[in-house]
């Protein structure tokens, strides 16, 4: 396989970093030949190599496509790619900037990559960037697949109770179970929320999309309810979506951090995904 990693940040707002790892066949680039490309976000407190991600673009790049992976600028992960120390850019986080940043990534694929095919693009999101990649992919409306894992189905994602407590103390903490640390998030996550529902509308998006997606959620999920992914399925256009559901599966499919292997859930959701992908992002001889 051959793999890069590069940076690039916001015109105007150079704090806002948005760290990007690409992966394809070996000796793509040299070859010229213009291949499928995925764009691949994670979820909240997720980071690109976290856990399955990277066996993700692996199996992407197997495939014969091309996986461009992405840390937002609103992650916190610091220069080593793993930790979250960037407690300031977490502080900052919306679900605006995540789609600016999807944006912002593309845009650069399509005027700097020799080897993108733009009829061939897709998008993969877990758990918030499932939410998020359904939002890009609506708003773009060329997207030839979306493969969203444990998605969310809105971003008011906080009681009203939370939300006042916030509002009056100009901050949420929020628990990292995984690294014991104690994240802060401030204002600008619920202004966005309060400011800009119609523009995040998740189910909104999902009843205009035609681009056709697969969700696939696990019955056991315990960050995201499987209702979220079937309110979605329900409010994609008919023949549209398909969702997939894996009975006794967990947010994760069984994946940890550090990635100890794959799971049977997990290659059950790699299993159908790529599929998904290769029956509508074709490969040409």
């Amino acid at each position: 396989m051959q793999q890069g990693h590069f940076t690039l940040h916001h015109p105007g707002a150079p704090e806002r970093r948005v760290q990007v790892r690409v992966e394809g066949p070996a000796g793509y680039e040299r070859a010229g030949k213009a291949l499928p490309h995925i764009l691949v976000l994670h979820g909240f407190k997720g980071f690109m190599h976290w856990g399955f991600f990277p066996e993700l673009s692996q199996r992407i790049a197997q495939r014969g496509m091309v996986a461009v992976s992405l840390n937002t600028s609103g992650s916190g992960v610091g220069d080593d790619l793993e930790t979250l120390s960037e407690e300031e850019a977490f502080f900052r986080c919306t679900f605006s900037h995540d789609l600016e940043d999807l944006d912002l990534v593309r845009q650069h694929l399509l005027e700097n990559g020799s080897c993108v095919d733009k009829d061939r693009l897709a998008i993969w999101g877990h758990s918030r960037g499932g939410g998020m990649a359904l939002l890009h992919a609506e708003r773009w409306g060329d997207y030839k697949a979306s493969v969203l894992w444990g998605p969310i189905n809105r971003v008011k994602i906080f009681d009203e109770e939370t939300r006042l407590r916030w509002r009056e103390e100009g901050e949420v903490q929020i628990p990292n179970g995984r690294t014991g640390q104690v994240h802060r998030i401030g204002l600008d996550l619920l202004d966005d929320i309060e400011r800009n529902a119609t523009q995040l509308d998740i189910l909104g998006a999902a009843a205009r999309t035609q681009t056709p997606t697969l969700i696939v959620h696990g019955s056991a999920d315990e960050a995201v309810p499987l209702g979220d992914a079937e309110s979605i399925h329900a409010a994609l256009p008919k023949d549209t979506g398909h969702l997939c559901v894996l009975p006794g599966a967990g947010h994760t499919f069984g994946a940890k951090h550090p990635f100890e292997g794959c799971s049977e859930d997990l290659e059950a959701a790699f299993g159908v995904s790529m599929d998904h992908l290769q029956q509508h992002l074709p490969l040409s001889d």
